[in-house]
C-alpha cells in the first residue's frame, strides 16, 4: 500500500513496547516480565505516529484477571531522513 511520505525527505514510525508483567508462579517464584517492541510506519508526520502509539495503548493497556498479569504500552516516535535515487 502506497503512503504518502511528505515532501521534506521525512518519515516517522512508532516504537510500541508492550511490558507484561506475571505474578509469582511455582517454575518462577519471582515472578516474569516479558518486553516486545513492533515497529509501525512509515507515517508522514510526527502526529500520525504519536496517535498511532495512543491507540494501542487505550485498545492493549489491561489487567489479565485469568491469569493476574499487567500489560502496560510504552512508545516512542523515530525519525528517519530518507534520500531518493533513481532505480534502474
Amino acid at each position: 500500500m502506497a503512503r504518502h511520505m511528505g515532501d521534506n525527505g521525512e518519515a516517522f514510525r512508532a516504537a510500541i513496547t508492550t511490558t507484561t508483567t506475571h505474578k509469582p508462579t511455582p517454575e518462577h517464584p519471582e515472578g516474569r516480565v516479558t518486553v516486545r517492541t513492533s515497529y509501525e510506519g512509515p507515517y508522514a508526520s510526527v502526529g500520525a505516529a504519536k496517535s498511532r502509539i495512543t491507540w494501542a495503548g487505550r485498545r492493549n493497556s489491561y489487567r489479565n484477571s485469568w491469569d493476574d498479569s499487567v500489560t502496560e504500552i510504552t512508545g516512542r516516535v523515530e525519525r528517519a531522513v530518507t534520500n531518493w535515487e533513481a532505480v534502474e
